[in-house]
């Protein structure tokens, strides 16, 4: 057991950090795929599609309008302004645009920013997206976006620390790991609570606890268990067998040698001739003392 320990711990400690990375990413992977779709919605989601491509043309139209050498609100601009209010009826029409000429852009980003803040925001407040609780799921949306980020920044270092076959003990390794799987859970039990029942195939929650138990002899058998399909795993039993089977075999020589030998001291073992082997600490070739060296 100390053996196999030993070898999950030097040789397998990044491999089972990477793996419960892993299953941390594809949780998220499955839990953000399934609250874009269950969060929003598909209504608002065309009319926000809609939206941005009209303010993508008007952006085009105000600060690099197609012919002349002025920007800002031509007809062209009126007229993708008018195709903007029919999606969003309630945005309000922004007073003193018009043409700039000559062209200045600075004057032209702030006139497009103005009609786009006020188009998003007056989508926003839409009553249909209100009812659907709009706000509180876009606000867990973002929550969980950052969460995601923060997630992925954090794994690439810990990569970078995994090269090392004894970082993955470290604060800087755990510490990311099981701050992300923390932000799952939170996140899983806020989507739940706005859309329930979740998809069952969504883990409900992730366990990194193998990773911060490598090297625990009370974890062993977990960790063994479910690493029981890799070769490796059973590589090391092997190793460990022979390492047992070995120190067996000396020590039983060991034995039928002090059993038969004549004065009965154990250091006679070793002073003899033949296969066996030779402890330094037992016998050392030199002994010193004040009289000088003693050749034993």
């Amino acid at each position: 057991m100390g053996t196999v320990n030993a070898a999950f711990v030097l040789w397998e400690g990044s491999s089972v950090v990477r793996q419960d990375m892993a299953e941390v990413r594809s949780a998220y992977s499955q839990l953000d795929v399934y609250s874009q779709r269950a969060l929003k919605s598909s209504l608002q989601n065309r009319r926000r599609s809609d939206l941005e491509a009209k303010l993508a043309n008007l952006w085009v139209e105000i600060y690099n309008p197609h012919g002349g050498n002025y920007c800002g609100v031509g007809e062209a601009a009126e007229a993708i302004i008018a195709d903007i209010r029919r999606i969003v009826p309630d945005m309000p029409i922004i007073r003193g645009t018009g043409v700039i000429r000559p062209c200045n852009r600075e004057t032209a980003q702030r006139v497009f920013q103005s009609y786009a803040d006020s188009a998003r925001a007056t989508l926003a407040r839409d009553p249909q997206f209100l009812a659907f609780n709009g706000p509180a799921k876009e606000a867990l949306l973002g929550v969980m976006r950052r969460n995601i980020a923060a997630m992925s920044r954090s794994f690439e270092q810990v990569e970078g620390l995994l090269s090392n076959p004894t970082a993955f003990a470290s604060a800087e390794v755990q510490v990311p790991l099981a701050t992300a799987a923390s932000n799952y859970n939170d996140d899983y039990r806020h989507v739940a609570g706005l859309s329930s029942p979740l998809d069952e195939d969504i883990p409900g929650s992730v366990d990194v606890s193998q990773s911060q138990e490598l090297g625990s002899f009370a974890a062993f058998f977990d960790i063994f268990a479910s690493r029981i399909l890799d070769p490796k795993t059973w590589a090391y039993l092997l190793i460990a067998i022979l390492l047992d089977l070995a120190l067996v075999y000396f020590l039983k020589q060991a034995f039928v040698r002090y059993r038969s030998g004549g004065s009965g001291d154990v250091v006679d073992l070793y002073r003899e001739r033949g296969p066996y082997p030779k402890f330094l600490w037992v016998n050392p070739p030199v002994d010193v003392t004040q009289r000088g060296v003693r050749h034993v």
